[in-house]
């Protein structure tokens, strides 16, 4: 017998709002956001401009009946940047921000 569990895909959302989000909602497709996609950096002009400085913290209201995951974002951020561009408690902090799956 075949135990297997099935195989649950996720859309892959790159922003955390908007027409496509909406659009997932409606048709009812579980989504996935990175959470590269919470990120925000320095504006230009600032001593640090373009490194991390925070987390957006999802709107409860945007994400409400929305079957969410959060990716940690481990390829982009190598791929990008070389490494993480946060710390694990600023990501565990994102992490409970909202009750994503």
């Amino acid at each position: 017998m075949n135990s297997a569990q099935p195989i649950q895909m996720r859309v892959g959302i790159p922003i955390p709002g908007g027409s496509l989000v909406r659009a997932a909602r409606d048709r009812g497709y579980p989504v996935l956001f990175s959470a590269n996609a919470f990120a925000r950096s320095y504006p230009k002009g600032h001593e640090r401009e373009g490194d991390f400085e925070r987390f957006r913290h999802p709107d409860a209201g945007q994400f409400a009946g929305l079957d969410a995951a959060l990716d940690s974002a481990g390829f982009v951020p190598a791929a990008r940047y070389g490494d993480y561009r946060w710390s694990v408690e600023e990501y565990v902090d994102l992490v409970a921000s909202h009750p994503l799956g």
